[in-house]
């Protein structure tokens, strides 16, 4: 995906997604190039030439895609299917709307200890 422009439509949402989940805004770049490698299933399917490639790409050594990878699996943000394969939460999606130029709106409800994350697109 590596496109600049189409990084900085989604790269707010995805920061904002990260914060809320307790994670650094810096993966918001992770995110966004782990979206390329999705297959028809939504499936990220991620071998060591991948995350080579990506750590071009991102300017993260592989360890450190790793950690993210397991940081973003604790936090529901990626769902583990098997060895090396993912798939993304569905809010993560919806920056395809963004990279596509429509709006998308985030509603955060807080209840008691727990928090809940809608998205609507308009």
């Amino acid at each position: 995906m590596s496109d600049k422009r189409e990084f900085e439509k989604v790269q707010r949402f995805f920061e904002d997604i990260l914060a809320l989940h307790g994670l650094s805004k810096n993966l918001a770049i992770l995110l966004y190039e782990l979206l390329s490698y999705r297959n028809k299933n939504n499936e990220i399917i991620l071998n060591d030439y991948l995350k080579k490639e990506i750590s071009v790409k991102t300017d993260f050594v592989k360890g450190t895609i790793d950690n993210a990878l397991s940081k973003l699996h604790h936090v529901g943000l990626l769902t583990r299917l098997g060895r090396g394969v993912y798939v993304f939460h569905p809010i993560i999606y919806e920056a395809m709307k963004l990279i596509n130029s429509e709006k998308v709106k985030m509603k955060i409800t807080y209840h008691g200890h727990n928090r809940t994350i809608e998205i609507e697109a308009e």
